[in-house]
């Protein structure tokens, strides 16, 4: 099921993403972020990816006590407060829990995948608001990509403004 939910959000960036903007090879833009969520009835998936330096204020690898310091303290952020920034409707009593946090090099650039996995006791239905600028100041636009059966739509989300409307 894992599987179906991540060819999901694959799919998704997929069609919305022009194609000079393929994953890290693409486009790397410090401060803005790409995030992909994937629902099936009350489960789903979402697979976030941001520049490093949006997270941690750098992007060279991490040498210093001090910079081992950040990636860590970035990576239990990210760990601990997904809920709080990607906040799922109320009624829809929704958890998330993220799975994966990787950092990833590409020559002069890194970034952090995230993967993570979302519960509700309901359906989603309402409006999902983001705060990524409250947990890390240095996120200022997110593309955000939502799919749930034949439902498909999204939002960038810029200075934590924007909201993604989900109707059933």
């Amino acid at each position: 099921m894992k599987t179906y939910f991540l060819m999901l959000a694959a799919a998704c960036a997929l069609m919305t993403q022009p194609k000079q903007q393929k994953r890290s090879a693409g486009v790397h833009e410090h401060g803005a972020g790409k995030l992909d969520i994937a629902m099936e009835g009350l489960k789903g998936s979402l697979v976030f990816e941001i520049p490093m330096e949006s997270l941690t204020g750098f992007e060279h690898e991490a040498k210093t006590a001090a910079d081992k310091k950040k990636m860590v303290e970035a990576e239990a952020a990210i760990r601990s407060k997904m809920g709080q920034m990607v906040l799922l409707p109320a009624p829809s009593a929704c958890t998330i829990s993220v799975s994966e946090v990787e950092a990833e090099r590409h020559g002069n650039h890194s970034e952090m995948h995230v993967h993570g996995a979302i519960s509700c006791k309901q359906p989603v239905k309402g409006d999902i608001r983001f705060a990524f600028g409250k947990v890390f100041p240095g996120i200022h636009k997110v593309a955000v990509q939502y799919i749930d059966g034949a439902v498909q739509s999204g939002v960038v989300v810029e200075h934590d403004r924007g909201v993604l409307k989900v109707a059933k």
